[in-house]
């Protein structure tokens, strides 16, 4: 299932239309306050460029203004490196 219009072209290819493309969406008008102590993780491969683009844009747009008013909270990465 493709989440991209990216991954989308490339599934077209492999599955030969055989999928749902479904995509992704946020609440943008219900917003709860987060715990002080807010923790969040990102688990995915390093190797594939869309997510290194995404993880320095969440970094960079996102994380360090949230940070400067929650000092507590914390970001985990995890991924497995390409020898």
């Amino acid at each position: 299932m493709p989440i991209s219009p990216v991954d989308e072209q490339y599934l077209k290819i492999l599955a030969k239309n055989h999928y749902l493309f479904i995509p992704m969406t946020v609440d943008t008008v219900k917003k709860e306050p987060l715990p002080t102590n807010f923790r969040i993780g990102f688990i995915g491969g390093m190797d594939w460029l869309p997510n290194l683009k995404g993880i320095k844009w969440f970094l960079d747009e996102v994380w360090k203004p949230f940070v400067q008013e929650n000092k507590e909270a914390g970001v985990l990465f995890s991924w497995q490196e390409i020898l």
